[in-house]
């Protein structure tokens, strides 16, 4: 719960200090709101460790290790697309955050495609 709070203090801080520079006329106003991204999604990343820990030991020696690797690669590339996506918003960039945004969900079809072709194989047997 401490966590949320100070995640929740770290980005109304941003804004306040972002409405601050818009208002003085500053070109900095863009650099706080992407160290704010930055800062909040290091944030969120350092709390999914005890996750990604879980996972890893539940699937020790199962059998699932290699398919759990395609799923943890795929969710890292949709969340490097996803925070990289709105610094390029909040830079007053939104065509390349959408065509970043295809690059990562190309990414995500060609990451899961060895899994798609075990299903495919199950399938057709």
């Amino acid at each position: 719960m401490n966590e949320i709070l100070i995640c929740a203090g770290v980005a109304v801080t941003c804004v306040a200090l972002n409405q601050i520079l818009k208002g003085t006329g500053s070109g900095f106003a863009a650099f706080c709101a992407i160290g704010g991204v930055i800062l909040l999604s290091l944030m969120g990343i350092y709390r999914l460790i005890p996750a990604l820990d879980f996972f890893r030991q539940t699937a020790a020696g199962s059998g699932i290790e290699e398919y759990l690797q395609i799923a943890l690669r795929a969710g890292a590339i949709a969340f490097i697309t996803d925070i990289s996506a709105d610094v390029c918003r909040d830079a007053g960039e939104a065509s390349l955050a959408a065509r970043l945004e295809f690059c990562g969900k190309a990414g995500i079809i060609l990451t899961i495609l060895p899994v798609m072709r075990v299903f495919y194989n199950l399938i057709i047997q």
